[in-house]
């Protein structure tokens, strides 16, 4: 049996890609610090366009060093923008570097590379699935969705999952006007104190889900062939996975919100991921979970 979350472990919610007036953000870095800390937000990543912000910890609030980097290209209507956050120092970049060298920058410099709003940026599933080096996926975009429509990428990230290419799964603000698009998307993360090595390692680790403010994770547990999810109050559950068919893969309340659910790992499936939903359709999604294994 194994419990996906440790129950005894604060929760502490973040968000990883937030842009002020060092690019095409609204508000100035402190600013935008502030706004955050205010609505209860635990750490932050300000990520700017070609520019690297600093790391800092301070009494309840860590600011993790970040960047963003970026290749448009208008010719074939594919934006590639790589995020990089938990940089000890700027990435080498170069104006009109390509995707692969961009997230070998980002590394370089003691990041973890997170691919943008791919459904944004138009990118194929072939486009993400050339990509080496990439920690994790915007699952949930509140700029994305507020100002295009095009912030939920789920769909594309399961094709891809189902493909063999599983990435870790964020919800993010992508902040610019801090109107519709603040406080849209965030991830709950597990970690035993909010410094930068505890939330480094937490993130690496995978001890975090995604939420666009939807129900809460309380456990997952995954025993044999069943997998049971204990969460918040919710009005469904889905258990997301690469098998075709499953009579239980959609999970309706009732008479009662949903509390906890299962759902039988069927021979066919590689991964599961669930998804919370509520009775607004606000949602929060686990990360993906092998399953069927083969011996190495």
């Amino acid at each position: 049996m194994q419990k996906l979350y440790d129950e005894n472990a604060p929760w502490y919610r973040g968000n990883l890609h937030t842009h002020t007036t060092l690019s095409d953000g609204h508000l100035d870095p402190d600013e935008a610090i502030q706004y955050y800390r205010k609505e209860g937000y635990s750490f932050l990543a300000i990520t700017d366009h070609r520019r690297f912000y600093q790391y800092n910890e301070e009494k309840g609030f860590t600011l993790l060093g970040g960047t963003e980097l970026d290749d448009n290209d208008f010719e074939n209507h594919a934006a590639w923008h790589i995020i990089g956050v938990g940089m000890t120092k700027a990435a080498r970049y170069t104006r009109g570097d390509k995707a692969p060298r961009m997230i070998q920058a980002v590394r370089e410099a003691g990041g973890i590379a997170i691919l943008g709003h791919p459904v944004w940026s138009l990118l194929t599933h072939r486009d993400m699935m050339s990509l080496d080096g990439i920690f994790a996926t915007e699952i949930y975009s509140g700029v994305s969705e507020a100002c295009t429509g095009r912030g939920d990428s789920s769909e594309y990230v399961d094709i891809c999952a189902a493909k063999g290419c599983r990435h870790m799964l964020l919800g993010v603000d992508d902040t610019h006007y801090y109107d519709r698009d603040v406080f849209q998307a965030w991830i709950m993360l597990q970690a035993p104190s909010l410094s930068r090595e505890d939330l480094m390692a937490s993130l690496l680790a995978g001890n975090f889900y995604a939420t666009e403010g939807g129900p809460g994770f309380r456990q997952i547990t995954v025993d044999g062939d069943t997998i049971e999810v204990q969460c918040e109050p919710s009005q469904v559950v889905t258990f997301y996975s690469d098998a075709f068919y499953c009579d239980d893969r959609v999970q309706y309340a009732a008479a009662a919100p949903i509390r906890s659910a299962t759902y039988k790992i069927k021979k066919s499936d590689s991964f599961v991921r669930v998804q919370l939903t509520d009775e607004k359709g606000k949602r929060s999604t686990s990360q993906y979970i092998e399953v069927n294994r083969k011996p190495v």
